[in-house]
């Protein structure tokens, strides 16, 4: 499942950034990436930081084993880049293709490429560039497929409607059936923290971003407004799920159900039923989701 889960979902995250994609001035997008991106980073590098240190005080009673989840400052380090590294990867993801598409416009798509072959061939080669430079090289390409495709005819199908739902039911399967028959035989090794990715990743990834649109759309077509209402929650809502869960989980989930001698076949069912309804209902009050939500309510 994870093989499955890894062979596009960072790279459906960036496409589907790529697509709102508008043109700003470098100062304009880095205040823009800064409130929305690094500002929530530190919202939960400061939280997870607060977690980890009531666990390590209350099994050590003393913090002399912290900075093993402070320290070195990398992708390896818990607090600041565990679960929720993506956000200033996709702070840079974001500035590095403004910055092309306003020097080289639609060439910026050629230039994307070659940031994804020289990605490629440093991942190879076991380099490791700091602050997920590497990464970001890796995955601007996606970002540069979501907006050509949101700009162009291709839009087209992902409309689900009476006139073109069976153009869209044949695309999702045969995207999807040729995702799954790729995976089923390829394996593919993919970790896009670590910049780790085999060459055939872009193609892989489309089919599998192409088949969610399309699901999506198709799910969008003929859900009532209330279950829609509800995906859309949980839509706004998967930030503060990424940042919290894990360390929730690994801090305090997993001595508890040691504790209480549960089979670990369990743990993931309980993390479902128990860690992530209290994730989200803990994390939306004090962190920035709900503030970000009550900012748009009062601005509309």
């Amino acid at each position: 499942m994870i093989t499955w889960i890894y062979a596009f979902h960072m790279p459906l995250f960036v496409f589907i950034s790529g697509w709102f994609f508008k043109k700003r001035t470098v100062k304009e997008e880095l205040l823009k990436g800064y409130k929305g991106l690094l500002v929530p980073w530190l919202i939960f590098c400061v939280t997870n930081f607060i977690i980890a240190t009531s666990q390590v005080i209350l099994t050590a009673h003393n913090l002399s084993g912290i900075t093993d989840y402070v320290l070195p400052f990398n992708s390896r380090s818990y607090v600041f880049f565990h679960t929720i590294w993506f956000l200033p990867c996709l702070f840079m993801v974001r500035l590095l293709y403004n910055v092309l598409y306003n020097l080289y416009g639609s060439k910026s798509f050629g230039i994307a490429f070659l940031c994804y072959a020289i990605a490629y061939l440093l991942g190879s080669k076991d380099i490791e560039l700091p602050f997920f430079i590497d990464s970001t090289l890796g995955l601007v390409i996606f970002y540069a497929l979501g907006h050509m495709i949101a700009k162009s005819k291709a839009i087209k199908i992902f409309q689900f409607n009476t006139k073109s739902n069976m153009r869209t039911f044949v695309t999702m399967v045969l995207c999807g059936g040729i995702f799954a028959l790729s995976v089923s035989i390829l394996h593919p090794e993919t970790d896009w923290k670590y910049n780790t990715f085999e060459w055939y990743n872009v193609l892989l990834s489309m089919f599998g971003i192409i088949f969610i649109l399309c699901v999506s759309h198709l799910i969008n077509h003929f859900l009532s407004d209330k279950t829609k209402r509800t995906f859309a929650y949980l839509g706004t809502s998967s930030l503060v799920i990424m940042g919290l869960h894990h360390p929730l989980y690994d801090f305090y989930g997993i001595p508890f159900l040691n504790m209480l001698g549960v089979p670990k076949q369990m743990w993931f069912i309980l993390m479902l039923l128990v860690i992530m309804p209290i994730t989200l209902l803990v994390g939306n009050k004090i962190l920035y989701i709900d503030k970000l939500t009550k900012h748009k309510k009062v601005n509309h």
